[in-house]
This record gives structure tokens, C-alpha cells and sequence, in this order.
């Protein structure tokens, strides 16, 4: 079951509030659907942010390997 099943999303009346913590104030957490996590590299200078952007992609690739290896321990 993904996302698209709970009628989740950015909209004023969705079903499901996707967060990064573990709380939320305000709110009471009743199910779990799965992990949510992201990579974001920023620079005030774009050149510079092209250039990380191959390292990001490696980077990205070992992080999300390294998370799924982990869940499954």
C-alpha cells in the first residue's frame, strides 16, 4: 500500500499528515505507513550547486542503500 491509497497529499483536505519526526503537537500518531526521508544539498551560487550535484547523487544512492539495509536488521 502506498501513499495514494490513504487520499494523502498537500492539499487543505487530506486524509494523511506526512512528517519527518516522531511527533507531531497537536496531533496523535495512530498509524505508521512508512519512512519518509530526503537529501537536499543548497548553494547561494548555482555554479556550485551543479557541481555537487553528481557527488549528491552518489551520496544519495549509498544513504538510501544504507537505510534499507538497516531496516531490514
Amino acid at each position: 500500500m502506498g501513499i495514494e491509497d490513504y487520499g494523502g497529499g498537500q492539499t487543505s483536505q487530506a486524509d494523511v499528515l506526512v512528517v519527518t519526526p516522531n511527533d507531531v503537537t497537536g496531533h496523535e500518531v495512530t498509524q505508521v505507513i512508512g519512512e519518509v526521508f530526503g537529501l537536499t544539498v543548497r548553494s547561494l551560487d548555482v555554479s556550485e550547486t551543479a557541481d555537487v550535484g553528481t557527488e549528491v547523487c552518489a551520496y544519495e544512492t549509498a544513504a538510501v542503500i544504507n537505510r534499507s539495509t538497516d531496516a531490514q536488521s
